[in-house]
């Protein structure tokens, strides 16, 4: 009997090891600095697809020889962002047709682009949240230095300096103890507090100045055709700032950027040529970076849009890296929304599932057909409820916000831009008021300025003014942008903390630009896309004849 259950237990041990085991994927390699040396502090990071901003799903911190190694669950692809004191943060697809065995890559990464020149050097730390909007201007000295006195809650100080980078990322600065990582994949410094009054020290001599062109990375074999993949990241990022730049440049000729017409010929060759030459998942790749760049940059033709869905299966994970595209194309390229409800069953990731849901919901809500957008709003709110992306989704379609056509303008008060009055309910009641959130930095809501100021000077009467109401990063934005863009001659007010602000809890507000039209009981009897562009001056006609 003891020799039977022996040998029945050593064929359980037998089979249970032959089974093929979830095996790891092991990513490794090594970080340098941009004089190819270790870094003080280097990290390797594995975002989450498709959340804005980055969500990490785990890091590993570089060793001290500059050396990493993460383990991660099987995947065909990925993302990784690799970060180091001092120096730019890099993004690095991984993408392969099947599920890979171990990958080796180095890096060598690039500083920061610095200003040649310092002027508003700004700080942010743990006494205000880290918050850009209330961060502490650094007084300049004689000796070319910055210096601000914090008094410290702790025992340490941690900061961050805005106004050093050209990209205006927040950074650590040259005077640190230690240092932590942010969640951005930029560095906190920190500083040990040994007084009452913490006094820091920002000194560009200390910066070291970028002298290489791009990062270097390089991927061991097998997987050298991921080298390819950053060449396509980096075209692609080349030509967007170009986009950029010629975009600001007719904005400020044009005041606005009606007419404006970008040339991507170039780049959507590039990637046309590689989808149909390379070899997979490169030519995929290329595709899909050509789906991106349709959403604003170039315009697709309808055999195009479906070569690229035909390309790339519906249940590939790279539509999780950015899960709009896909209902994107559908919706607006080749405006099949019937197409899009009939492969939903089909489609597998709750991400890109949930986004096409959204989608088609917001469609039906602009077009007015309440019971379609319910219907979604009821499917979004019982099965993704729990996807961060999606949730402003929620709110938008949530029959029952409380900011809508028809219901009362939220109670609010807030001080006039460089006035000593306040404005609230009060102050608007007998007039029709139209409020419109907005930020300089936001381009959609620079793209309005034409309709706007057309239909204040139409308009504008004793029934009628307007309310704009800035999420900018501070007034001086607005005053600028008043001065040499757009005069905006109505009332302005500054809303501190922007998104995160009670006003715009209270107001629902996720996304800008957001005009809501009041009438003169206080009640809201039209919103967004329909006080927009050419529709503003037919609203404000039906209700100011």
């Amino acid at each position: 009997m003891t020799k039977s259950i022996f040998l029945f237990a050593a064929v359980l041990y037998f089979l249970f090891a032959c089974q093929p085991q979830n095996k790891k994927l092991v990513i490794k390699g090594k970080v340098f600095t941009e004089e190819n040396t270790t870094p003080v502090m280097a990290h390797v990071r594995l975002l989450v697809p498709g959340l804005v901003p980055d969500v990490y799903d785990k890091t590993v911190r570089v060793e001290s020889n500059g050396t990493f190694k993460m383990e991660i669950d099987s995947a065909t692809y990925m993302r990784i962002m690799v970060s180091a004191v001092n120096h730019h943060p890099l993004y690095i697809p991984i993408y392969t047709d099947t599920v890979p065995g171990d990958i080796s890559l180095d890096v060598r990464l690039k500083h920061y682009d610095y200003y040649p020149e310092f002027e508003d050097v700004r700080i942010t730390g743990g006494w205000n949240k880290f918050e850009f909007s209330t961060a502490i201007p650094m007084q300049k000295q004689d000796d070319g230095t910055f210096v601000t006195t914090i008094e410290p809650s702790a025992d340490t100080v941690a900061y961050e300096l805005l106004g050093i980078t050209q990209d205006m990322r927040s950074v650590n600065g040259t005077m640190s103890d230690r240092f932590h990582l942010d969640g951005g994949g930029d560095y906190m410094s920190v500083i040990h507090a040994k007084a009452d009054l913490v006094k820091i020290i920002f000194d560009p001599a200390l910066l070291k100045r970028s002298k290489l062109d791009e990062p270097v990375v390089r991927f061991s074999p097998p997987y050298t055709h991921l080298n390819k993949l950053i060449e396509i990241d980096r075209y692609v990022e080349k030509e967007q700032q170009r986009y950029r730049k010629e975009a600001r440049a007719y904005r400020q000729r044009k005041k606005s950027l009606d007419g404006f017409a970008f040339n991507g010929d170039s780049l959507k060759n590039y990637l046309i040529n590689l989808s149909q030459s390379a070899q997979p998942p490169v030519n995929k790749y290329a595709f899909f970076k050509l789906a991106e760049m349709s959403l604003f940059m170039i315009p697709l033709d309808s055999l195009t849009c479906r070569t690229i869905l035909a390309s790339i299966p519906i249940n590939d994970p790279i539509w999780e890296s950015n899960p709009m595209i896909f209902p994107f194309i559908y919706l607006y390229k080749l405006n099949d929304s019937d197409g899009l409800k009939t492969i939903l069953p089909q489609i597998k990731s709750r991400l890109v599932a949930g986004n096409v849901i959204a989608n088609l919901g917001m469609k039906a809500y602009y077009e007015g057909d309440k019971k379609t957008a319910d219907e979604y709003y009821k499917q979004l709110k019982e099965g993704y409820a729990d996807i961060p992306s999606l949730k402003h989704y929620i709110k938008r379609l949530n029959p029952d916000k409380k900011v809508a056509v028809g219901k009362p303008l939220p109670r609010f008060s807030i001080r006039l831009m460089d006035s000593d009055q306040t404005i609230s309910n009060k102050e608007l009641r007998g007039k029709y008021t139209l409020i419109d959130f907005w930020a300089v930095w936001c381009s959609p809501c620079v793209g309005e300025m034409p309709s706007l100021h057309a239909a204040y000077k139409k308009f504008k009467s004793p029934r009628f003014n307007i309310l704009s109401l800035s999420f900018d990063g501070k007034e001086d934005d607005v005053r600028k942008f008043r001065k040499e863009q757009w005069p905006m001659p109505w009332l302005h007010a500054f809303v501190k903390g922007g998104f995160r602000s009670k006003l715009a809890n209270e107001f629902e507000v996720m996304g800008i630009p957001k005009p809501i039209l009041v009438d003169p009981n206080g009640i809201i009897v039209a919103m967004e896309g329909d006080l927009r562009g050419e529709n503003l001056e037919k609203i404000l006609k039906k209700y100011l004849k």
